[in-house]
């Protein structure tokens, strides 16, 4: 997993780097977007007797399209719906746990090609922070984000997204999502 993380990284600099070469236009208004979008988070703790925690969030975005190919966007995400676990802890004695993302931060540079007027893929990569709350503690984490994903564009101003996000990937935890969505180019 740590080798896509670094050829999604590797991509994305290239990408970044490649802008600065060209020679700068002036922005206009119509590079700029916000999105809404809904996401199904998979909450997964590694351990093989706790299942993975699926909470609901709604998720909020900017972005900006700073060379026909790359995208920067912030996004932030809160919870609407929690998921209950259930684990047992010894023979007979189970555990139900409730499991909400409280909020979800993140930066990122979005390389993308557009294949047709109406269809665009990209891929995700940046720096996410996601608190989760269960069993009345809560915890957040940071860490290095990647994804993929594609859009399909209505018109000149609106589109529909559907994509996947890891938030973050550790040796004892993992949180990804996937996520549709809306945007809306000004």
């Amino acid at each position: 997993m740590q080798g896509i993380f670094k050829k999604l990284s590797l991509v994305t600099l290239s990408a970044l780097a490649s802008t600065s070469a060209l020679a700068q236009q002036p922005m206009q208004w119509n590079d700029y977007y916000i999105a809404v979008q809904g996401s199904q988070f998979s909450a997964d703790s590694g351990a093989a007797d706790i299942p993975t925690a699926k909470p609901n969030v709604l998720s909020f975005a900017v972005g900006q399209t700073i060379h026909p190919n790359v995208a920067v966007e912030a996004r932030l995400g809160f919870g609407v719906a929690s998921d209950t676990i259930s684990y047992e802890v010894m023979p007979g004695t189970s555990i139900n746990s409730e499991v909400e993302l409280d909020y979800a931060v993140s930066l990122l540079a979005k390389p993308q090609a557009q294949l047709t007027n109406q269809l665009s893929v990209y891929a995700l990569a940046g720096w996410s922070r996601s608190e989760i709350s269960s069993g009345g503690a809560s915890g957040a984490e940071s860490g290095l984000s990647v994804g993929a994903g594609f859009e399909v564009k209505t018109s000149q101003q609106l589109g529909f997204y559907l994509d996947w996000l890891r938030l973050m990937d550790e040796d004892y935890f993992e949180l990804s999502s996937i996520n549709l969505g809306m945007t809306y180019r000004f």
